[in-house]
C-alpha cells in the first residue's frame, strides 16, 4: 500500500506520523491517476494536530497513519509544526475542498459512495454534489456505524453499488480504523478517503469559516463560536498539541 515508488514528493514525519510535502494540484493529479488507471485500494488520509495526539495514546491508530497511501496536511498547526523542524510542507491541504477538487475533475460518469455522517446528511452531500457536479454519480449513500459488527452490512452496499470512489466521514480515528479494516475487502474501490466533517460542510449542516479566517488559521474560533461544545478539541488542536510538539523536540536533542 505504498506510493513513494511512483511520486516525487518528500515526506516528512511530525510526532511520529508521515506527511507528504504536497500541493492541492498535485494531490489531485496523483487522486486522478489513480481514478484512470487500474490500481486499487489507494487510502488518503487528512492528519490533523487532533489526530496527532489521538495516535500517541492510540497504537493501532498510529500504525494505520504510517501504512496510508497519502497523508495531506489538514490543519494550521501541521504547517506551522513544519516550518519549525525547518521542512515546511508546501501546502495546507483540507479534507472538505479536496474532496470537493476530486469530485469536479473527476472523469465522466466515476461512481462514488458516501459512508458516514449522521442519519439524512449523505443523502443531502449526495444532491448537492451531483448538482454541482455533473460529471460523477453518487451511486451510494449510508450513515451506518463505524463499529466492527456493522462492516458486513456496509462493504456489501459499498461492493454492489460498484463504487470506484469511496469517501468515510466517520470522524478520526474512527474512519481511517473502519477503512484500514475494510479497504481488503472493497471489491471496486480505487480511492478512499477519509473525510471527518466534510458532509457536514458541503450539506449546509454546520457552516464553515469565511475563507480568510480560513486563510490566517482562525478557522478554529470561528467554530467554536458556532459549537461552544467543540471547546475540548479546540483546546487539543490549538493548545495542547503545541506543548507537545515542543516537549517532543527538546526530547530529541
Amino acid at each position: 500500500m505504498n506510493h513513494h515508488a511512483t511520486t516525487n514528493h518528500e515526506r516528512i514525519t511530525i510526532l511520529e506520523i508521515p506527511f507528504d510535502s504536497i500541493k492541492n494540484t498535485e494531490v489531485l493529479t496523483l487522486v486522478l491517476e489513480k481514478l484512470t488507471g487500474n490500481s486499487k485500494h489507494f487510502f488518503v488520509a487528512t492528519p490533523n494536530p487532533e489526530m496527532l495526539l489521538e495516535a500517541r495514546k492510540n497504537e493501532q491508530f498510529k500504525k494505520i497513519l504510517n501504512t496510508t497511501d497519502l497523508n495531506i496536511p489538514d490543519g494550521f498547526g501541521i504547517m506551522l509544526a513544519s516550518g519549525i523542524i525547518g521542512k515546511p510542507l508546501k501546502e495546507r491541504v483540507t479534507g472538505t475542498d479536496c474532496m470537493q477538487a476530486i469530485c469536479h475533475y473527476a472523469p465522466e460518469g466515476t461512481k462514488i459512495f458516501l459512508l458516514g455522517a449522521a442519519p439524512g446528511v449523505a443523502e443531502k452531500t449526495k444532491e448537492i454534489l451531483e448538482k454541482r457536479y455533473p460529471n460523477i454519480k453518487v451511486i451510494g449513500t449510508h450513515s451506518g456505524f463505524p463499529a466492527a459488527e456493522n462492516d458486513e452490512q456496509s462493504r456489501h452496499l459499498i461492493n454492489q453499488s460498484g463504487a470506484e470512489l469511496l469517501f468515510v466521514a466517520y470522524g478520526a480515528p474512527k474512519q481511517e480504523m473502519w477503512i484500514a479494516r475494510n479497504l481488503p475487502h472493497l471489491t471496486h474501490v480505487k480511492v478512499v478517503m477519509g473525510v471527518g466533517g466534510a458532509f457536514d460542510f458541503i450539506s449546509g449542516q454546520i457552516k464553515r469559516a469565511p475563507y480568510w479566517m480560513r486563510k490566517i488559521g482562525l478557522e478554529w474560533f470561528y467554530r467554536l463560536t458556532k459549537q461552544p461544545t467543540r471547546i475540548g478539541r479546540i483546546f487539543n488542536a490549538t493548545i495542547k498539541f503545541p506543548i507537545v510538539f515542543v516537549i517532543s523536540l527538546f526530547q530529541k536533542r
